[in-house]
């Protein structure tokens, strides 16, 4: 089962995936924890009990998967400071576009369980087109 899931980015998209997670049909997380900097922009998913915050390494401690919803130029800062405190089972979902599974799985010590995930906003209410792509180390 799922008991964490750790939003770093709460832009549109990392947002709209946290409120699709909280309010899908069969819900399957206990908790869903999303940082920015600029965490007043996101206080209304509170609403929704949604956590919210600006510790990234906080938010990933303990989460069972990683959602980074950044930009492909934050990504390996990122990495470098929420990496260390991943569990060892932690699944990490990049949304980053133009970063590869391989760039990211070098950023965090040759780490498999990688995916590349591209959703819209509709994610938000459950009607998004997304496209996934796994990690498969050489």
């Amino acid at each position: 089962m799922i008991k964490k899931i750790a939003v770093i980015g709460g832009g549109n998209l990392g947002s709209a995936i946290a409120k699709g997670l909280k309010n899908a049909t069969k819900p399957f997380v206990g908790e869903i924890a999303v940082t920015r900097r600029r965490v007043h922009l996101i206080k209304s998913l509170e609403k929704e009990g949604i956590k919210v915050g600006k510790d990234n390494v906080e938010a990933t401690k303990n989460a069972d998967i990683v959602v980074l919803a950044v930009k492909p130029y934050q990504i390996k800062e990122i990495l470098d400071e929420v990496s260390p405190h991943f569990s060892e089972k932690a699944i990490l979902i990049s949304l980053a576009a133009g970063v590869d599974s391989q760039q990211i799985s070098e950023m965090v010590g040759g780490r498999t369980g990688i995916f590349r995930v591209m959703p819209n906003t509709a994610i938000s209410i459950g009607e998004s087109m997304t496209c996934v792509s796994a990690f498969q180390s050489t």
